[in-house]
């Protein structure tokens, strides 16, 4: 069994092709077998999910965020429950 380390990067970048050149930099030497990410809803994750496959081919990564979705009380709502 080959020795697997787990490694975390951040971005606070909007842009998705800048945020995985941050994340490349910080897994620098890294041949990753998988990528898992988590965004917040003001991220588009299907374009970081694209950029992550042009730098990392072969890799698969899963991830993103779903968009807040409105409340019974109208508003914006990111899971548990809705604040008053």
């Amino acid at each position: 069994m080959r020795n697997a380390s787990i490694r975390s990067a951040a971005s606070s970048q909007k842009d998705p092709d800048a945020i995985v050149r941050e994340l490349t930099q910080a897994w620098a030497g890294m041949s990753p077998t998988a990528i898992a990410f988590f965004t917040g809803h003001t991220r588009d994750g299907a374009a970081i999910s694209a950029a992550l496959r042009r730098a990392f081919p072969g890799t698969p990564n899963v991830g993103g965020a779903r968009p807040p979705r409105p409340s019974r009380w109208g508003r914006a709502r990111c899971g548990g429950r809705a604040r008053r």
